[in-house]
């Protein structure tokens, strides 16, 4: 069972957020921990800007030697974006995978990285604000609750 968080509360709930270790491969080779926030509404599990300056900042690593990767859309509008190939893992799940950073400069009201259903959709995704739980489950965990209920989802 993989178990995230919410935000400190600002009046909205606070939004919620898995963290997920993030090993880059080639040209880069480093491993982070990233926050992401889970969002259902994501196509796609992508890295924010914020990432991208920290590679840069801490591994002199320009996202801009990169592909670039097709504009991605959402509330905010079109971001373009770079893609990496990197592993993500949060407990017993692991993928590998290109995934998109946010190709603009960090800076106030830029997006978090995201957990799209790409991701999401692999595990059974319980989310719960009035007691501030988040689990992720994979299937004979999503089974044995499901046995343990009787009940259909």
């Amino acid at each position: 069972m993989i178990s995230g968080y919410f935000q400190p509360d600002t009046g909205d709930g606070g939004y919620p957020y898995i963290n997920m270790d993030v090993e880059f491969h080639a040209p880069l080779d480093v491993r982070l921990e990233i926050p992401f926030v889970v969002d259902t509404g994501a196509e796609r599990t992508l890295l924010s800007p914020f990432v991208a300056q920290h590679l840069y900042d801490r591994f002199d690593f320009d996202i801009r030697s990169l592909q670039s990767g097709n504009p991605i859309g959402g509330v905010g509008g079109l971001v373009n974006t770079r893609h990496i190939v990197a592993t993500l893992s949060m407990g017993t799940y692991r993928t590998t995978m290109p995934v998109p950073i946010i190709d603009e400069i960090p800076g106030p009201n830029t997006a978090p990285s995201l957990l799209g259903r790409d991701i999401i959709y692999d595990l059974a995704l319980f989310l719960e604000r009035r007691t501030r739980r988040i689990l992720l489950l994979n299937d004979s965990e999503a089974d044995a609750l499901f046995d343990i209920t009787g009940s259909t989802l």
